[in-house]
């Protein structure tokens, strides 16, 4: 099997299937007063600071959610909740994951505007941001970190001076998709809160954490009982937050290998494409070069429809995808219109996403498998 699907879900480490067995017997509730309770307690104080550790920020800002979409709307909707004035503004970008996309929809029927940030060809103009958000007198800044349907990377950098200029504006950044793959520095970036989710990292799914800077800027989306501060009610995930630990320390002691891994994969990627497809006008890579990241790629074939040839590598047992698996069936990816993609390319998107477990090899038989499937359908 090649499994080229890696940011819709990634497959458990070994190590990490090892921890979670290990960790089926440890079952107390650790909001329990007894000592099994305190135990667990502190079983999960110390994957937060795992994780704070490869954050920079601190361990009692890492909240634990059900995942990156409950994260995103923790952020979006629990700003909502705490803010005394509803009716403020908010800048984000077109091609958002639904998560977030939508949780900011939500609350326009409620008074929030939206705005979009202006763009060229669908990438953010980053000399124009902050002029932008001083005229439109924008309180919230909602951005992706990678841009999971297209895979481009945004600059972070830009929001540590965005923050500077505009002190009170509160920035998320949906980081799902480039957790642990980018280095990221919260403090550095001095921005409000982070998304970040464990099944895209080789752990389990139904696990994430939303890292809030102040937890007094935002309120619950959920209401029960007052764990993480009132934030987030509800009994934790026990064993996702275990194995997301053991996750994120995988990635801690393998951090450069992997990423180098994952910079050699995708020139090699780009390279071969190019050596098999680089004058053909049946296929064309739709992620922009100049904003690519290391591990998803966007291509787009002419005139054939995406799930036909998905079927066809499928029966070679090859896994790649036509966009976020969030979409319904039929759904087309969001980044089309706001890129430009000519229309004769809408029906055949097709999404590679890598991941430090794959080889070079696999990408040899994935291109032979992608030129033999679309020579059979035209």
């Amino acid at each position: 099997m090649i499994y080229l699907d890696n940011a819709a879900t990634t497959a458990l480490f070994p190590s990490v299937k090892e921890s979670i067995i290990n960790s089926l017997d440890i079952f107390a509730n650790p909001n329990s007063p007894h000592s099994l309770g305190h135990k667990m307690r502190q079983k999960i104080v110390s994957v937060q600071r795992v994780i704070a550790s490869e954050l920079q920020c601190k361990p009692e800002q890492v909240i634990f959610t059900s995942g990156g979409t409950e994260a995103n709307n923790l952020a979006v909707v629990g700003f909502f909740n705490k803010k005394d004035n509803k009716r403020y503004r908010v800048a984000t970008t077109e091609i958002e994951h639904k998560s977030l996309k939508n949780s900011i929809l939500s609350l326009e029927k409620h008074g929030v505007e939206i705005f979009y940030l202006p763009n060229k060809n669908g990438l953010i103009i980053e000399d124009e941001i902050i002029p932008f958000l001083k005229k439109n007198q924008i309180d919230y800044l909602a951005l992706s970190m990678v841009y999971n349907e297209i895979g481009i990377h945004f600059n972070t950098k830009v929001l540590s001076v965005i923050k500077k200029e505009i002190p009170n504006i509160y920035i998320h950044l949906d980081a799902v998709q480039g957790f642990l793959k980018y280095p990221i520095n919260f403090s550095e970036l001095n921005i409000d809160s982070i998304s970040i989710s464990a099944h895209k990292i080789h752990s389990l799914k139904g696990i994430g954490a939303l890292i809030a800077k102040d937890k007094n800027r935002v309120a619950p989306i959920l209401q029960g009982s007052s764990q993480y501060y009132g934030l987030r009610a509800g009994t934790e995930n026990t064993l996702g937050i275990l194995a997301f630990g053991a996750s994120v320390e995988i990635w801690r002691d393998n951090k450069e290998s992997f990423r180098a891994n994952l910079k050699k994969l995708s020139k090699y990627l780009y390279q071969k494409y190019n050596e098999m497809f680089g004058d053909s006008e049946i296929i064309k890579i739709l992620t922009p070069l100049e904003s690519a990241s290391d591990h998803i790629l966007s291509l787009g074939v002419k005139n054939l429809f995406s799930e036909h040839i998905i079927h066809i590598l499928e029966e070679r047992e090859i896994y790649i995808s036509a966009g976020s698996a969030c979409n319904q069936k039929g759904d087309k990816p969001l980044f089309l219109n706001s890129f430009n993609i000519p229309k004769e390319f809408h029906n055949g998107v097709l999404r590679v996403s890598l991941s430090p477990l794959n080889s070079c090899e696999e990408i040899d038989i994935f291109l032979k498998a992608l030129d033999e499937a679309i020579k059979e359908l035209i």
